[in-house]
């Protein structure tokens, strides 16, 4: 998508009154309007960006700063050793270059975590970190086995119980706010004001580089366009699509989650995850320790 195509894009979703726009990729800043486009969309509403960090630099980030661009920077390890396992050598050293520049140029910013079986015993511990680099909070969410995520990185049921148990821990000897993602069903485990469970939102319209709102951005089930539906007419057909809906509804759910007491805001745990393990939407959440 070249730049007016994807200013034409941003105007449609401009036009929703969005409260905030999470730009992902891949890798966003490999674009090279990359900046021309944030500060597009920050006229109209809030802007993040998802980042590995790895382009970031005092530049970069006084760039972003000046764009109020708040950024979430993908760590996935609270260790150089576990960090290079995941994400190769020289991640650890760039990610944490680029946390000090957004931390120096007073850039708003989140280190993120997908808790694998090969990190799940370091969440208490990237708890820590995230709250030395003085980022705004800790975000960890457990592997959703999409694309190149490996079905067999997920962490057992036993291994998250206990991740969250030592992020709940850890924020609370800091007093540093945590948000998990994907994962409502830790309602049940955690009771610390610190930590946020959080799930799939219903204000929410996940879409691709093409325009197309999928029902999930992970996966690859199309309910519309916002550039040939317009921004209102492609919430519309989201809305109302039957898939859509199917999504969410909690009335259809199999197994323990029938009579489960967190099936109302839970709603199963992670519907993508439930489908990408057991192609159904209602079954439960495979990670769920309940």
């Amino acid at each position: 998508m070249g730049t007016s195509e994807a200013e034409r894009l941003i105007g449609e979703i401009g036009s929703l009154k969005p409260g905030f726009l999470s730009v992902t990729g891949g890798e966003p800043l490999l674009r090279d309007d990359i900046f021309h486009l944030l500060e597009y969309a920050g006229g109209m509403m809030n802007v993040g960006l998802v980042t590995n960090g790895t382009l970031i630099d005092g530049e970069v980030a006084a760039r972003l700063s000046r764009l109020d661009v708040y950024v979430s920077l993908s760590f996935d390890a609270a260790t150089k050793e576990t960090c290079e396992l995941i994400r190769g050598k020289g991640a650890w050293g760039k990610a944490m270059a680029a946390a000090r520049a957004l931390k120096e140029n007073s850039v708003p910013f989140n280190p993120v975590m997908t808790i694998t079986s090969l990190n799940a015993h370091e969440a208490g511990a990237f708890v820590n970190l995230s709250a030395d680099l003085e980022s705004v909070n800790a975000s960890l969410i457990p592997l959703i086995p999409s694309g190149s995520a490996d079905m067999k990185l997920m962490p057992s049921q036993s291994s998250l119980a206990s991740a969250i148990g030592s992020v709940e821990e850890v924020a609370e000897e800091r007093g540093f706010p945590v948000s998990l993602w994907c994962t409502p069903f830790a309602r049940a485990l955690v009771s610390s004001p610190y930590v946020h469970p959080g799930g799939c939102s219903e204000l929410s319209m996940d879409v691709d580089p093409l325009g197309n709102v999928l029902l999930c951005d992970v996966l690859d089930f199309k309910l519309g366009n916002v550039l040939e539906d317009g921004g209102k007419q492609a919430w519309k057909k989201m809305m109302n699509n039957s898939l859509y809906k199917e999504f969410r509804d909690a009335s259809k759910l199999t197994g323990k989650c029938k009579e489960c007491a967190l099936k109302p805001t839970c709603k199963g745990g992670c519907k993508a995850r439930a489908y990408l393990t057991h192609n159904s939407f209602s079954t439960p959440d495979p990670l769920c320790p309940l």
